[in-house]
């Protein structure tokens, strides 16, 4: 699921990314990394903090439900505030520059792993 990658991206401060990276990442990958630091460049600083906030609430709330083995109330919980992002300019951005990265798959797909919400649960993401 494509919006699970990206709820768990944004808990990953975009400095301690860029200080992790493997030393033998190939040119092609570090042009494709750099276009899309670029374009994340582009994007309000103070809402991806906000974003990163609430992505760790959302994130502490997740695991404390489905630890408690409210699986359905978590589901629900992470298909609300999916429902709630899915318009937003900002995370549009933000996927536009993801798919920067994601766009150039060797088996020749568009990039796109998204799954029907049916087939994963978010407690087994845990």
């Amino acid at each position: 699921m494509k919006w699970i990658s990206l709820l768990f991206i944004l808990l990953i401060p975009a400095s301690l990314f860029a200080q992790t990276l493997p030393q033998d990442i190939e040119a092609p990958d570090l042009q494709q990394l750099a276009a899309m630091a670029s374009c994340m460049e582009n994007i309000d600083q103070s809402r991806l903090q906000e974003y990163q906030q609430q992505s760790l609430a959302l994130a502490a709330k997740l695991q404390a439900l489905c630890a408690s083995g409210k699986r359905d109330q978590a589901q629900q919980t992470v298909l609300e505030y999916h429902d709630k992002l899915e318009n937003d300019p900002v995370l549009k951005a933000i996927n536009t520059c993801m798919d920067m990265v994601e766009n150039d798959s060797a088996d020749g797909t568009d990039g796109d792993t998204s799954e029907p919400a049916g087939d994963a649960h978010i407690c087994d993401e845990f």
